[in-house]
């Protein structure tokens, strides 16, 4: 992550034993993971925050699709 700009992550799905045939799916593990690598190299943020000033990157995770396993993982 470099130390200006606002990055935005898009995600598909988060589940495990899924069919993925096109692999857009991430484990709940390494979903976990990615979010810890955000909170220590960049700010968390909502779309909202993206044009206040911030001493990190801001970064935003999406969503695209609506699986349900966005929501219970």
């Amino acid at each position: 992550m470099g130390r200006s700009g606002s990055i935005i992550v898009c995600y598909h799905r988060v589940a495990e034993g899924t069919e993925d045939p096109f692999q857009l799916c991430v484990t709940p593990a390494n979903f976990a993971a990615h979010l810890d690598e955000i909170a220590r190299h960049g700010e968390p943020s909502t779309l909202a925050e993206l044009p206040m000033p911030s001493r990190r990157p801001r970064v935003v995770v999406t969503f695209d699709d609506g699986y349900v396993d966005n929501l219970t993982n």
